[in-house]
């Protein structure tokens, strides 16, 4: 079991009076109100060390909060249970050096209040920005191929398929777009 590594993580955190959104959104008209969020968050992964590196990752999270005694009008009924999330991912290939390739799958699912909306990344959601970005509520997935120009520079293209949970006020939302990276490292040797 030399050529594997497991990584195994878990936390636990409690986060308190947590605005709904955040006090810098000028332009949201809505109700403003405070929330508690209670995660456990899990993670997994495993690596195989070969010619062809591949890693498997789970993470997992859940909030243990009880929205029921907030009024509907706060928070709709639909949202008051969807308190999971997880991403999987797959991926074989390395960034490591000039002439590495990368090629990967990433699933996710995130519910309402699986996660604190404004804090997650927001790789997945298409025009998203810190006011009003909606990182919850969706699922999808990702496509992921990388190839390195050297050990300091490389290019990622990224395509995602992403479709809403719930919404019950308008259509469920499609996310699908293409996304190129391209990423410079300072301060480290050529190799």
């Amino acid at each position: 079991m030399d050529n594997l590594d497991f990584t195994f993580a878990s936390g636990y955190y409690a986060l308190r009076d947590i605005n709904n959104v955040p006090t810098t959104d000028f332009f949201y008209n809505g109700e403003r109100f405070k929330l508690d969020y209670t995660f456990i968050v899990t993670g997994l992964k495993i690596e195989l060390k070969s010619t062809l590196p591949i890693s498997i990752g789970i993470d997992h999270f859940i909030n243990l909060e009880d929205y029921d005694d907030i009024p509907d009008e706060l928070i709709d009924p639909v949202f008051k249970d969807q308190k999971t999330g997880y991403v999987f991912s797959i991926n074989a290939g390395k960034l490591k050096n000039k002439g590495d390739w990368l090629f990967g799958y990433y699933y996710t699912h995130k519910e309402e209040y699986s996660v604190v909306s404004y804090y997650t990344e927001d790789d997945w959601i298409r025009l998203g920005n810190i006011n009003r970005n909606r990182n919850t509520n969706y699922q999808g997935h990702e496509i992921r191929m990388a190839y390195a120009f050297d050990s300091r520079f490389n290019v990622v293209a990224r395509a995602y398929f992403v479709q809403g949970l719930e919404t019950p006020d308008i259509e469920n939302e499609s996310g699908n777009r293409f996304r190129l990276d391209f990423n410079m490292k300072f301060n480290k040797e050529l190799k």
